[in-house]
C-alpha cells in the first residue's frame, strides 16, 4: 500500500540476521511508516467502517432474504 505524502512504502531486506537490525534508516523509516498507518486509522470513522454481521455467511443470508 503507498499512502500519499508518505514518500515511500518501506521494504527491509537482508540475508543475514544481524544485517536487518544493522540498517538504522530503514528501521526508523519502517516506525515511521506504521506511525502514518495507525494515524491514518485514527482519523477513520469507525462507526461507518463497523460490519453489522458477524461473519459473510450472516451478511449474505441478509441479502438473499432482502430479494
Amino acid at each position: 500500500m503507498i499512502i500519499l505524502g508518505s514518500g515511500f512504502p518501506v521494504l527491509i531486506h537482508g540475508d543475514k540476521e544481524t544485517k536487518n537490525t544493522a540498517d538504522l534508516e530503514e528501521i526508523v523509516a519502517l516506525e515511521q511508516m506504521i506511525e502514518r498507518l495507525v494515524e491514518i486509522c485514527k482519523s477513520f470513522n469507525y462507526e461507518l467502517l463497523k460490519n453489522n454481521y458477524y461473519n459473510e455467511r450472516e451478511q449474505l443470508m441478509f441479502k438473499e432474504s432482502q430479494l
